[in-house]
């Protein structure tokens, strides 16, 4: 009589492992697709010729460098080339983490290859990855609403327009290969100890790494008895800073301060120096957000790069990418699209560089810092699905429109930071 059962049981196991394979090797081949489809539209648009010089104060001509490199890829790539610099009072490379150009060198120095060409390999392989990765996480993370959203949400990442950096020589694939990895190891429940190494890792790739560490102490505070708590806090945490930990030793040995990093970004701004108290009053007031618009201020939009017109100008658009953000976040928080960790993830990484870097550089970048927020693509994902196809596919249509335009004028030498 147990025979039959058992056959039955082992039956029904391997029909569920076989689902799953199936399951995972779709997911593998979406984000694939997603990924070379989205990305030629950045690279056909990246084969435009440079038609300016910098302008004082911009940094380097854009002619030195050659598009990918363009901005901070051409720090990356001297760091690559010849390693970390620091002077207190003058704009430094330590500001850079070191993870992405480090792999850049390494595949270089293993290969042979030309280093500019490695490091573009590097950062497509971890976006690559990152779609594959978040393609998988979305299908199970979608699983309370519509099939097609999980979808969505890959192809939403894709063509979100401030991702264009993502298929530059910059660190936001490696960062985000990390981040999307460490929340599917915790969707998955993998052991604390890997996941802790993952994001590890992650803290030596951004400054915002460190959004991944309460992240991670809830999954072990919510998957674990209580020893294992007090134990992971312990010994797990300084794991899962091991990065950023490694990177202050090192800048502590090479130049007598483990927080040069974080020193040396008070040099790089666009607004004077003002008190502590001034910005903390001004980031209270949203004041960053509306004196983009403010032409008396600063901050206005058209002071940072004034060739270009408002509808097509990401100085100008900064700001509402941001909104866009938070008020994803709030949607996703509030109609249950995203679970707790997400939710405190999301809001950790569009918060900590809007409250350390928002004021001083005019929300410049802005844009780029909330686009390595995942989460916001699963209810970009959920939002689409629940459309109608003609205006799903118009919100699609649009959003490529403007990742061309960005990646186009990249290119060609203007100030997209």
């Amino acid at each position: 009589m147990d025979e039959p059962f058992k056959q039955a049981q082992a039956d029904t196991r391997g029909d569920s492992v076989l689902a799953t394979a199936v399951a995972i090797w779709r997911d593998v081949a979406v984000g694939l697709l997603f990924y070379a489809l989205t990305t030629l539209i950045v690279v056909i648009a990246l084969r435009q010729p440079s038609q300016r010089n910098a302008q004082p104060g911009e940094g380097k001509p854009p002619e030195t460098a050659g598009a990918p490199f363009y901005w901070d890829g051409e720090h990356y790539l001297e760091i690559a080339e010849k390693g970390y610099t620091y002077a207190p009072k003058s704009l430094s490379s330590v500001a850079y983490f070191p993870l992405y150009p480090l792999s850049g060198r390494w595949l270089a120095r293993c290969t042979g290859i030309p280093l500019r060409s490695a490091m573009i390999v590097v950062a497509h392989c971890f976006l690559a990855g990152a779609f594959v990765f978040l393609s998988i996480y979305a299908r199970g993370r979608a699983l309370a609403g519509p099939s097609i959203a999980a979808r969505y949400a890959v192809l939403a990442f894709g063509v979100f327009p401030p991702t264009f950096f993502f298929r530059a020589a910059y660190t936001e694939s490696s960062f985000l290969f990390l981040a999307v990895l460490a929340m599917l190891a915790m969707q998955r429940r993998w052991r604390p100890i890997f996941v802790a190494g993952i994001v590890g890792l992650a803290t030596a790739t951004r400054p915002v790494g460190v959004a991944l560490v309460p992240v991670f102490c809830l999954y072990v505070w919510k998957t674990s008895p209580i020893w294992r708590v007090i134990l992971a806090r312990c010994l797990l945490v300084p794991v899962a800073m091991s990065g950023l930990l490694a990177y202050m030793t090192f800048q502590y040995f090479a130049f007598g301060d483990a927080l040069a990093f974080a020193k040396t970004q008070d040099v790089w701004r666009f607004r004077p120096h003002s008190s502590a108290a001034d910005k903390a009053i001004a980031l209270a007031c949203q004041e960053p957000l509306w004196t983009a618009y403010d032409s008396r201020s600063i901050a206005y939009w058209q002071r940072l790069e004034p060739n270009v017109s408002a509808e097509v100008n990401l100085a100008f658009a900064n700001p509402v990418y941001f909104v866009l953000a938070v008020g994803l976040v709030i949607v996703g928080a509030g109609k249950r699209w995203l679970d707790l960790r997400e939710t405190l993830l999301s809001a950790l990484l569009i918060l900590i560089p809007y409250v350390t870097r928002a004021y001083e550089m005019c929300m410049l970048s802005e844009g780029r810092f909330v686009a390595a927020a995942f989460p916001i693509y699963l209810v970009m994902g959920h939002i689409l699905a629940r459309l109608p196809a003609p205006y799903a596919a118009l919100l699609i249509g649009l959003f490529v429109l403007f990742l061309a335009i960005y990646s186009s004028q990249f290119a060609t030498g203007y100030m997209l930071i």
